[in-house]
């Protein structure tokens, strides 16, 4: 429970309002930089990250909104990017 799969699956797919339920555990365990972090994977969320990394300073609450209404359902996987080898760039 609280893991960032889930923050990522309702921000991404089910646009389920985790943060606007009765338990504030979910509020105290959202991780802002990581979610952004992971948002800033892909060609269409890019913008939308490196917005609320701007404004790093507003409520986790406030931030997790932005996610749930301004981002368009859509399955999203992998991407971090790291597994390429110095080998593969020369």
């Amino acid at each position: 429970m609280y893991e960032l799969k889930d923050y990522l699956k309702a921000i991404n797919e089910t646009k389920e309002p985790l943060l606007d339920t009765e338990d504030t555990v979910w509020e105290k365990k959202y991780p802002t930089f990581i979610i952004n972090k992971c948002l800033s994977m892909f060609y269409d969320t890019i913008m939308h990250s490196n917005e609320m990394n701007g404004l790093h300073f507003l409520p986790k609450r406030m931030q997790f909104h932005y996610f749930i209404n301004s981002i368009r359902k859509k399955k999203r996987f992998g991407g971090d990017g790291l597994s390429m080898n110095f080998k593969d760039i020369l």
